[in-house]
């Protein structure tokens, strides 16, 4: 174990107060002690290294959409697993410095998928240039430092108390169910006996039909694919690696089992597949 404390060492990327962070509390509770880093390559290469028991990396928006970076982290370091997985609510607030008004801001800072998801908010003030930032708690962190009343940040409201900023508008993304999945990485593959989710990787074979008869093998198991992902591997122009969650609650039988079977037909379909993770995911 990473810490020393009797509590597994969490690391997430972002300040306190980020989105990150509340995935994090979310999930375990108060069963681990959380660190904030400013990668989230920091945080799997952590994960590799054994510095931390556990991180937390988004993986998806429900509005904004992949975040693609964390599916190419998973492709550049081959002994980081997923053990566990968490949806949380997103809610942004516009946040400025003590005293700021509204007609007083002239920037707004934030991580780029926060500026996405409150785009229809942001619109509507033209004037206002957006200026991206590594994550949304930092940008407060960065407003409050300033000083200047036209600087805002787009962020969770609990960077208020935090930063000690006042709250110019509340529930500024474009759409209330607005969700962020996170997943649990460790070191070492974890498969919990209520697990009811997997993930994979594979390449398709180059040849008609091969993706094809990919998903065909997960129908045949009557598993439910949630989600299929593709991203292009460096230097090898035109080729792909896929990445899929399947929902297991339908299946009958020991999880991890099941899946040993889907891999071993996966591999007489498919090139390089691996298997991420036979997890649960809270709240699903």
């Amino acid at each position: 174990m990473a810490s020393d404390n009797n509590k597994p060492l969490v690391a997430y990327c972002g300040k306190p107060g980020c989105n990150a962070e509340a995935a994090a509390i979310g999930y375990f509770r108060e069963n681990a002690k959380t660190l904030p880093v400013d990668s989230f390559q920091e945080i799997f290469q952590k994960v590799t290294e054994g510095t931390v028991d556990y991180g937390m990396v988004p993986i998806e928006n429900s509005l904004g959409g992949s975040v693609y970076q964390n599916y190419d982290n998973f492709r550049n370091y081959p002994d980081v697993f997923i053990s566990g997985a968490i949806a949380i609510k997103i809610s942004y607030c516009l946040l400025a410095v003590k005293g700021a008004k509204t007609e007083d801001i002239k920037k707004v800072y934030s991580h780029p998928q926060a500026l996405l998801q409150t785009s229809r908010f942001l619109g509507n003030h033209k004037d206002w240039q957006q200026i991206e930032a590594y994550n949304t708690s930092g940008a407060a962190l960065f407003v409050s430092e300033t000083g200047s009343k036209e600087n805002a940040a787009v962020a969770s409201e609990i960077n208020a108390s935090i930063y000690n900023l006042d709250i110019l508008a509340r529930g500024i993304e474009d759409d209330p169910n607005n969700y962020t999945r996170f997943v649990v990485i460790t070191k070492e593959r974890k498969t919990v006996d209520d697990a009811h989710m997997a993930s994979f990787m594979f390449k398709a074979k180059h040849e008609p039909g091969s993706l094809y008869k990919i998903l065909g093998v997960l129908n045949d198991f009557g598993t439910n694919l949630t989600r299929l992902e593709s991203r292009p591997i460096p230097g090898r122009p035109w080729e792909y690696q896929f990445y899929a969650d399947v929902d297991l609650k339908s299946i009958s039988g020991q999880p991890d089992d099941y899946v040993k079977k889907i891999i071993e037909k996966l591999k007489e379909k498919a090139e390089e597949v691996r298997l991420l993770g036979v997890y649960s995911e809270v709240g699903r």
